[in-house]
């Protein structure tokens, strides 16, 4: 009652001081390319002009927030972005939420190539490790056109570190903490002439998560370490750059991963014996390569290509009972898992006042899995492509407007899969007056089915159409004193044929319609000493559903989103060259798969750090600092609070 009635209040103080600003981006984090003034997402342009880019919401992460979270994954860094919810359940498969659109729905970007997993189109961002990337970009409103299919929920785009011409950087990372865990990380770069390499890698582990001394344990679960929750990551990424004749630059990157670990099976005692899973992934392990390039033809054309090749397999064991004995398995299976891709484009400043890009994608998803030791191969694949033009026109010199079209399309030999979808994006921004800049944007968006929905041996519907979304946004950000940034971002998205299932068993259908409604409140207040920071995120989210047995339409609420999220961010230098830094947030208002109330919770992070030897820092990371017992799906019980030790060493120089 007492969280109840604070949630409240902070509510109607908040939107009375903040609501009446009305929004924009969140941050405006883009680097030119030579004298072409486009905007760089990774190895994907979205062009603007310098001074007033016209996009939707836009929020960044940069290297020193990111080190904030003190996780080897970028999970908890995820979580901490407005509009964002990470929630953790079967099969521990950390999951991301963006206003509402699920993890299948949101295309997740590594230097501009695609993650999302070939089969069921999602991706466990307990995977992809945190240490080595430079910043992660999350685009939330209408996209660009350049981005092609499958961004119905927005897009992620993580970028990993550069280095410069003439330059060194070294970055090595420790840290120790409860139930075994034990994490290492190395990073090193070198520029010399035309030729640049960068390497990271990584190690974690941990022998299980604790759990709350607040949990209540029972029969499924004893309480202090969650069990089965064992695990053990390692990474080794690189890239090579080349300066080539003329400008151009050829780089090449490669990666590998590796991960065992287990699934901590429900705590709902209420779920019946049969269905609770007793999983464990002894082998997970991931391959790529890729190879980019990028110049310019002339002055008035910059091109960019990406081919790209990326190969996943995952061994999952169901065991009959908690005991995990090798001679009680329920099966075996393996999905080995592959895509591959090229993605061109090509930016023409035909003036001054306006700039097209022309180009394309193409992508292959493929999968051989078998679902139990002793059956056959099973081997489907599917491809995607996308046409794109997206133009920038600045009429007038605080006027910008963005225009674009992309046509999408999806073909398998083995279904009736193929279909085309058009995807139109248009966006305005006005600057008014200085310190004041709104924008308004509008963009249909297609998600193709997944060769999950395809070719699920249980549910699979070879006649599915692609899901659309219409997609609306309008906002601002306001500066209305230096050091102060306030903005107010209004959105609502119109989901047709939305591809769900009654059951585990029953086939896959276009039933569902979505309809996604919110607004987005933020306030930043910055100094060389001391940063303060706030967002508060109100969403609606409904399915509806036609009855099968009569002509009503069943009105629900989608499971595991919150109607309310509220963030903050306290970052302070302190005296003795010491330094603190507090993440909080507030989730309230949720239902589970069942449409049964969730309790709320209120989780907080402290990071406390200090210079010891030159350029070598200690710091201790409290996360969950009042040891909440808290759930971000039913039956599955987050970590209590976990006080981690360690060590940073950061070197940059000049050579």
């Amino acid at each position: 009652m007492a969280l109840k009635t604070f949630k409240r209040g902070a509510v109607a103080a908040f939107m009375a001081v903040l609501i009446w600003p009305i929004t924009a981006s969140a941050e405006t984090a883009a680097a030119a390319v030579d004298s072409l003034p486009m905007y760089q997402l990774g190895e994907i342009l979205v062009i603007g002009t310098r001074e007033q880019p016209a996009r939707a919401t836009q929020v960044e992460l940069n290297r020193e927030r990111l080190a904030l979270t003190g996780s080897p994954t970028v999970s908890e860094a995820l979580a901490q972005l407005p509009g964002a919810i990470v929630t953790t359940g079967t099969k521990g498969c950390a999951q991301l939420s963006v206003r509402g659109f699920l993890a299948n729905e949101t295309t997740v970007l590594l230097d501009g190539r695609p993650l999302n997993t070939p089969y069921y189109g999602d991706i466990d961002l307990n995977a992809i490790p945190l240490f080595g990337l430079s910043h992660i970009q999350l685009l939330k409103g209408p996209a660009s056109s350049v981005f092609g299919a499958n961004t119905l929920g927005g897009v992620v785009n993580m970028v990993t570190g550069k280095v410069e011409p003439g330059s060194m950087s070294h970055d090595y990372r420790v840290a120790f903490g409860p139930g075994g865990r034990r994490d290492a990380s190395a990073a090193y770069g070198m520029g010399y002439g035309k030729l640049s390499i960068w390497g990271a890698t990584g190690f974690s582990e941990a022998n299980a998560v604790p759990l709350s001394s607040d949990f209540y344990p029972n029969k499924l679960e004893g309480g202090n370490r969650r069990n089965n929750s064992d695990n053990r990551h390692f990474n080794l990424d690189g890239k090579v750059s080349y300066e080539a004749a003329g400008g151009t630059l050829l780089t090449l990157g490669v990666g590998h991963y590796k991960a065992e670990r287990g699934a901590p099976p429900t705590t709902d005692t209420t779920v019946a014996t049969n269905r609770i899973n007793y999983d464990r992934f002894p082998e997970w392990t991931r391959d790529y390569v890729n190879l980019n390039g990028s110049g310019a033809a002339g002055r008035s054309v910059v091109w960019r290509t990406t081919v790209y090749y990326d190969n996943q397999m995952d061994r999952l064991i169901r065991y009959a009972d908690n005991t995990y004995d090798e001679e009680n398995v329920k099966f075996d299976s393996r999905h080995d898992s592959e895509d591959w891709g090229l993605r061109a484009e090509a930016t023409s400043i035909l003036k001054r006042e306006l700039h097209l890009t022309l180009g394309g994608a193409w992508r292959r998803d493929a999968i051989d899995r078998k679902e139990d030791a002793d059956e056959a191969w099973v081997y489907n694949d599917a491809d995607t492509w996308s046409l794109f033009a997206q133009s920038n026109y600045t009429p007038w010199q605080r006027v910008t407007v963005d225009a674009g079209i992309a046509f999408n399309g999806i073909r398998s030999d083995g279904a009736n899969a193929s279909a085309h979808s058009l995807h139109p994006h248009a966006a305005l921004t006005v600057t008014p007056r200085n310190g004041l800049k709104v924008h308004g944007a509008v963009a249909r968006a297609t998600r193709f089915p997944t060769l999950h929905h395809l070719y699920s041996n249980t549910s699979g519907n070879p006649d599915l159409n692609p899901e659309q979304a219409i997609k609306f946004e309008v906002g601002a950000q306001f500066e209305p004193v230096e050091r102060l940034s306030v903005t107010q971002n209004v959105f609502w998205n119109d989901i047709d044929d939305l591809i769900d299932r009654a059951s585990k068993v029953d086939t896959f259908q276009n039933i569902n319609e979505v309809r996604l409604r919110g607004t987005e409140t933020s306030v930043e207040w910055k100094t060389p000493d001391l940063t303060l920071g706030a967002a508060l995120g109100y969403i609606e989210a409904h399915s509806y559903t036609p009855d099968a047995s009569t002509s009503e339409v069943i009105q629900a609420r989608r499971p595991w989103i919150p109607e309310l999220k509220f963030d903050y961010t306290i970052s302070a230098a302190l005296p003795g060259q010491f330094r603190v830094d507090h993440l909080g947030h507030l989730v309230s208002d949720r239902v589970n798969s069942s449409g049964l109330s969730m309790p709320d919770y209120y989780t907080a992070q402290v990071r406390a750090s200090r210079p010891v030897l030159g350029k070598l820092t200690a710091f201790v990371d409290v996360h969950n600092v009042f040891d909440v017992n808290y759930e971000t799906e039913t039956g599955y019980p987050e970590a209590g609070r976990m006080i981690l030790f360690g060590f940073e060493f950061r070197d940059r120089q000049r050579q």
